[in-house]
């Protein structure tokens, strides 16, 4: 039973990527790498690693990590 449950965990990220790809991207530009980020915010590098593998973090996380780099987050709701 744990192989099933270990499987399906490892899903978590299939068929929503993209979700972190503005957090990916300002990185980039600022030139930063997980393990820098993991650093500024005081976690671990796996743990941040995991978060872009699973393509999903929490909210107050995201900002954390704006904050960590200089940024802030910004939302917009925009007409397609």
């Amino acid at each position: 039973m744990e192989k099933k449950e270990k499987a399906a965990s490892t899903m978590k990220g299939k068929g929503r990527q993209g979700r972190l790809l503005p957090l990916r991207q300002f990185m980039w530009n600022e030139e930063y790498n997980v393990a820098m980020l993991a650093t500024e915010m005081g976690k671990s590098r796996s743990t941040v690693s995991r978060w872009f593998k699973e393509d999903d973090v929490r909210i107050s996380t995201l900002y954390e990590a704006a904050r960590a780099m200089g940024g802030h987050v910004e939302w917009r709701i925009v007409k397609d």
